[in-house]
């Protein structure tokens, strides 16, 4: 009896020190292939950015809807809000556009970019004017929409939130956000596939996809992956691709209907808003349709040249073809006459609004 309890141990002693060994031998290795991926993004709480959207969702939905953390005052006090899907929130910058247009007191406007990725639908857009008691505003709406008169699954989510649980949702996406960022480079993820034909052990990065913005102006800062690291400003020639134009696709979802749908008259009438449309440009962009849109709504429309535009993908502007597509669009709205004297202007403005 006595023999077999003391192979018994040592059976488990033998099973605990090759496991041990097993997760050291998997942890070095690691670790080394660590070192050979792109390093982390680059964060602190003391910068004036934020993590717009992490794995478990997109905390502008949120952020946006409820003016939660001090956004809504940002939206309040911004002169001119920048509107539409992922397509405004790569391909316009805020800042730019601000600096670009100097007003009557010989100050910039102040921007404000609250592009949405998941093709956002614009009567989402709606929510975050209303809830904002949002007024005496130019919005620049980017004409595409691939939602219609629906909204995407984040928005539906943020819809079913009050208050509370919007705070709840934005800071669990940067807790899992610091957490990552904490661990990434320290150990490997090391997780189970149960794949029937040949369980193994997957070995991947702690942190994922992730998109950081500007507290002061909600512009795209970075996009980070973990194969790739930082795509946004086009370091790799992966993400910097010359604009090339494809066969122009009109979208299935008339515009004109889901924009007088949440935005009807009554409303821009009644809260000083004014409408300018744009289009970014992308491979099956159709301006002529867009120019048509727009004039059936009775605003603008600011057409932005393709020349010269680079490509971050498929449909998206980088930070090089967002610079250029800004200086454009700023262009168009100088050439409209009197268009910032719809705007009320705050005497209490300040050069460095607190972020």
């Amino acid at each position: 009896m006595q023999t077999t309890r003391v192979r018994f141990s040592q059976f488990w002693w033998y099973m605990t020190l090759t496991l041990v060994s097993g997760i050291l031998i998997a942890h070095g290795l690691g670790i080394q292939w660590l070192r050979v991926l792109p390093p982390k993004p680059r964060f602190s709480i003391f910068d004036r950015n934020y993590v717009g959207s992490y794995t478990r969702g997109s905390a502008d939905h949120y952020l946006f809807r409820f003016g939660l953390f001090g956004m809504g005052e940002k939206i309040r006090r911004g002169d001119i809000l920048l509107l539409g899907t992922s397509h405004t929130e790569l391909g316009l910058s805020a800042a730019q556009l601000g600096s670009s247009l100097i007003t009557s007191y010989g100050r910039p406007l102040r921007v404000f970019n609250l592009g949405l990725e998941r093709g956002e639908g614009i009567s989402f857009f709606r929510d975050i004017l209303e809830l904002n008691n949002t007024r005496d505003k130019i919005l620049i709406a980017d004409l595409y929409n691939g939602f219609g008169t629906k909204v995407s699954d984040y928005a539906q989510q943020a819809r079913q939130a009050d208050v509370l649980g919007a705070y709840i949702e934005v800071i669990q996406i940067w807790t899992d956000f610091v957490r990552d960022w904490i661990l990434d480079g320290l150990l490997p993820h090391l997780t189970m596939v149960n794949d029937p034909a040949a369980p193994h052990i997957s070995m991947t990065r702690f942190l994922n996809h992730t998109v950081i913005r500007s507290w002061k102006t909600g512009d795209l800062l970075e996009i980070w992956t973990p194969l790739d690291g930082a795509i946004y400003h086009g370091i790799s020639a992966k993400f910097s691709c010359p604009f090339v134009l494809a066969q122009p696709e009109r979208p299935s979802q008339d515009y004109s209907v889901a924009f007088q749908g949440a935005f009807p008259s009554q409303f821009l009438s009644k809260h000083n808003i004014h409408p300018v449309f744009t289009l970014l440009p992308f491979p099956k962009y159709d301006p002529r349709w867009a120019s048509v849109q727009a004039s059936s709504l009775g605003y603008p429309f600011i057409a932005i040249d393709p020349i010269g535009l680079r490509m971050l993908n498929g449909d998206h502007l980088n930070a090089e073809g967002r610079t250029l597509a800004s200086m454009h669009l700023a262009q168009g709205l100088l050439a409209i006459s009197n268009l910032t004297s719809a705007v009320k202007y705050s005497e209490s403005y300040s050069d460095n609004p607190s972020p």
